[in-house]
């Protein structure tokens, strides 16, 4: 059922617009297939997204057509369950289209993608929880200088135990976060409020929000430019009451 509240959302927002202990900054791999075999009983993401763009497709002259098909025939695009793969062109303005809405840009389906420059991984989860004290906090490092603005779709599972198969599995999208200029060693904004809505809250039983068996939440982040997601990276953080 991920896929069909995800793309539910993805409906209404292009409507609205027209084992496995990975640590911070490894690259993120593709769903396994025991995972991805959830997607099977469900109508394909792909055919979703086509149908989305339809609308926006016929509206299109011819050049600017053969501009999308260009651009699909020579870049990849990242699938809501994180597999980076070549579409043809009217599937490549569905899922663009999508990520532009979520980023709450223009759908502007007249221009594919400029080029994208990806920074690599520059979030991580050192010394930033997520916390539980207070109002709690779920967010990221910054490791390296940021000098302009960026965007980053992120991606979160539930409250997991250390030993938890495949948490992929459980990713839901969670929020484009929009960073300004940031130093290093400094930490972002809190999603915690976008967290809640997706998961549910990541507080344990015990006082403070604290969990009596350790707890932890996995993040599939991705750098957002021009509808396009660069590669993803995979962070586990345990949940703790404070740092």
């Amino acid at each position: 059922m991920k896929s069909l509240i995800w793309l539910q959302m993805v409906m209404s927002v292009l409507a609205v617009a027209a084992g496995k202990l990975p640590q911070p900054g490894v690259c993120f791999h593709p769903q396994p297939a025991s995972c991805r075999s959830q997607w099977q009983n469900e109508r394909p993401q792909l055919e979703n997204q086509e149908s989305m763009a339809e609308t926006y497709w016929r509206r299109l002259s011819s050049t600017q057509r053969r501009a999308w098909q260009t651009w699909a025939m020579t870049n990849t695009v990242v699938l809501e369950d994180g597999i980076a793969r070549r579409v043809n062109g009217i599937q490549a303005l569905g899922v663009v289209l999508r990520n532009r809405a979520l980023a709450g840009e223009p759908a502007n389906p007249a221009s594919p993608p400029t080029a994208a420059r990806w920074l690599g991984p520059v979030l991580s989860l050192r010394d930033a929880g997520p916390f539980t004290d207070n109002a709690g906090f779920v967010g990221f490092r910054v490791e390296s200088e940021l000098r302009e603005e960026t965007k980053w779709f992120i991606w979160a599972t539930p409250p997991l135990e250390a030993s938890a198969t495949d948490p992929e599995c459980l990713l839901n999208f969670v929020t484009c976060l929009t960073l300004p200029p940031s130093a290093f060693d400094e930490l972002t904004s809190t999603i915690g409020p976008q967290y809640l809505l997706a998961n549910g809250s990541w507080d344990g039983p015990d006082l403070d929000g604290d969990w009596p068996v350790g707890k932890f939440v996995w993040f599939r982040v991705h750098q957002y430019a021009d509808g396009q997601l660069g590669p993803g990276v995979l962070l586990r953080g345990r949940i703790q009451v404070k740092l």
